[in-house]
């Protein structure tokens, strides 16, 4: 709301974090939770958003902030690509985009708002930096 983009009014809205048995701490779910609900409202394009692994978390006012464990995801992915799932790129916030950049054969892809994140997503969007 604060970013000025709209919530699903009057649906339900249900968010799986599974396995459940595994813990969930921090904020690094936040910037995809929120793209999920954006993307399910058709304020941006899913299709562009399917190439993406995401993580961050969001201040109130939409600044994406750093998460832990840039570094592991990105070796995640690589490791993912040599096993046939490549071309999918891997968008964080700025500070920890340069963590994972250190990965050779990753697309990393950095923004420093939500709403850059959401420019980049439509579809004559840019591409992020």
């Amino acid at each position: 709301a604060n970013s000025g983009l709209g919530f699903p009014a009057n649906k339900r809205i249900t968010v799986n974090l599974a396995p459940a048995d595994l813990p969930k701490e921090g904020g690094r779910f936040d910037l995809p939770m929120a793209l999920g609900l954006l993307a399910a409202n058709g304020q941006i394009d899913a299709s562009r958003l399917a190439r993406f692994e995401c993580a961050g978390e969001l201040s109130l006012a939409g600044e994406l902030r750093p998460v832990r464990g840039a570094l592991a995801m990105a070796l995640a992915m690589r490791q993912a690509a040599r096993q046939g799932e490549a071309g999918r790129e891997l968008l964080l916030p700025a500070a920890s985009a340069a963590e994972a950049a250190l990965v050779d054969g990753l697309v990393v892809r950095q923004a420093a708002q939500l709403l850059d994140v959401v420019a980049a997503l439509q579809p004559e969007g840019e591409a992020l930096a």
